[in-house]
């Protein structure tokens, strides 16, 4: 899967988790996948930085551990790489009970022990904000806060290239390419954040995860995503109208709709718990 989707944007990964250098007067990480995957990003930059390049800033779109997961590697192979999130995901990252979260997340979806698990060296240096913008002279992003998958959700957009990293603001193509939408803090914001993407002009959407999708089918997914969000949100919303409760509603109906097989590797806690975040964030608008 590992290609060169535009001079100097590097893209690899697998079925579950994307990476994507973007190179130029500073090399650009977005996100950094799993625990477990850090032998494969590890490979990944070694492929495409050439021998004495670092690696300057990692991006991240979120605070979930599955995006921040490759960062104690980072640091020890980049010293003095600098990571780059929103001021809600550095207050998560200064949480003790949060770092030890994030740690116990990456071991379990591991299944073995790991090196460079350190996470209490999980920390933000620079905060990013709506309307900053961030360039390596090849590519320049514009910082959008996009939340409603997390509170802390912050997406990229380089307006010349149209390229968008959206992190998971606009769901996830599962593995059997079937659109499923990740509102877990906020239904109506997650519509609302979705809504202002799919505006804009975009060719490349860079996935953080399974793959990167391009050209017309980059509009289409957006499009395709925003449907699925309304369907069902409005569909769990109209089952707690009628008296369901979560657990009913994520067995008869969510688990029929999104099984685990077709999901990106995850522990079984996490993608029950995040079926039943989606029922919630209906619940708390109703």
């Amino acid at each position: 899967m590992e290609r060169e989707i535009i001079k100097d944007f590097y893209y690899g990964g697998d079925s579950s988790f994307s990476f994507y250098l973007l190179k130029g007067k500073k090399n650009i990480l977005v996100d950094s996948a799993t625990l477990n995957r850090t032998e494969k990003l590890k490979d990944f930059l070694e492929k495409n930085l050439k021998e004495g390049e670092n690696l300057d800033y990692v991006l991240l779109t979120h605070s979930h551990y599955d995006h921040c997961g490759g960062i104690p590697m980072l640091k020890v192979l980049f010293p003095k790489i600098e990571v780059w999130a929103s001021e809600r995901a550095a207050s998560i990252f200064s949480k003790k009970k949060a770092r030890a979260f994030i740690k116990e997340m990456n071991r379990a979806e591991a299944g073995k022990e790991f090196k460079h698990d350190n996470y209490e060296t999980l920390k933000v240096d620079k905060i990013l904000k709506e309307g900053d913008s961030i360039s390596n002279g090849n590519f320049e992003f514009t910082i959008l806060e996009t939340p409603g998958h997390t509170k802390c959700s912050i997406s990229f957009h380089d307006k010349e290239k149209k390229i968008l990293f959206p992190g998971d603001a606009v769901g996830i193509f599962e593995k059997n390419g079937k659109i499923k939408p990740l509102f877990f803090s906020s239904y109506s914001t997650y519509i609302k954040s979705l809504k202002r993407l799919s505006e804009l002009e975009v060719n490349i959407l860079a996935l953080p995860h399974n793959k990167a999708v391009e050209g017309k089918k980059a509009k289409k997914f957006l499009k395709k995503s925003y449907e699925k969000t309304v369907e069902t949100g409005e569909k769990i919303k109209e089952l707690l109208l009628e008296g369901d409760n979560e657990d009913s509603i994520v067995k008869n109906f969510l688990l029929k709709i999104f099984k685990k097989e077709d999901a990106i590797d995850q522990p079984m806690e996490t993608f029950m718990l995040n079926l039943y975040s989606l029922v919630r964030a209906v619940a708390k608008e109703i």
